[in-house]
């Protein structure tokens, strides 16, 4: 009873603390090869197409395709030189709804996509691949990071061994 008193009053807190939050996390593979694209404002954008699938009986799957729309130049580089078709990824994001009118002027449409974007996203690769390079959206050059020195603390580990992290932030 005190556990759960105190998770309410954590939540509560929390809630009072940021008024709402608006976060996506996703683990699916991409279904294509990202697509790259410039907005209006000439700047690198990427999109992929993720799938994702839950499993509730043996043999039996709902997939679902998520939007993923990535607004950060160097994370866009990024993607399209590491990404493709079938690559298992982690994304997190923001969720956001948009809608437009077709050519006639009078039919909407409407949908929804995961914005990665400045501070509000990243995409780490989860396949057991060797990195062509390791790109922080924050770096100024687009050279490799330079290996780290061996040591116990930066040794992965058998659960992180095929994780290669970015960060859009």
């Amino acid at each position: 009873m005190m556990t759960a008193q105190m998770n309410r009053v954590s939540l509560r807190s929390l809630e009072m603390a940021t008024g709402s939050l608006n976060k996506v996390c996703l683990i699916g593979n991409l279904g294509t090869d990202p697509q790259i694209r410039r907005t209006t404002n000439g700047k690198l954008a990427a999109i992929l197409n993720v799938m994702t699938s839950d499993y509730w009986r043996p043999g039996t799957a709902r997939v679902q395709w998520h939007r993923v729309v990535i607004f950060n130049e160097r994370l866009a580089e990024f993607a399209e030189r590491q990404l493709k078709k079938g690559s298992k990824i982690y994304v997190e994001g923001t969720l956001e709804t948009r809608k437009w009118f077709g050519k006639d002027g009078k039919s909407e449409t409407w949908t929804s996509e995961v914005i990665v974007s400045g501070f509000h996203g990243r995409l780490i690769i989860l396949d057991d691949v060797e990195p062509r390079d390791e790109l922080l959206a924050d770096d100024t050059d687009m050279s490799p990071a330079p290996p780290a020195p061996p040591s116990p603390s930066n040794q992965p580990d058998a659960v992180d061994s095929g994780l290669h992290r970015f960060l859009a932030d």
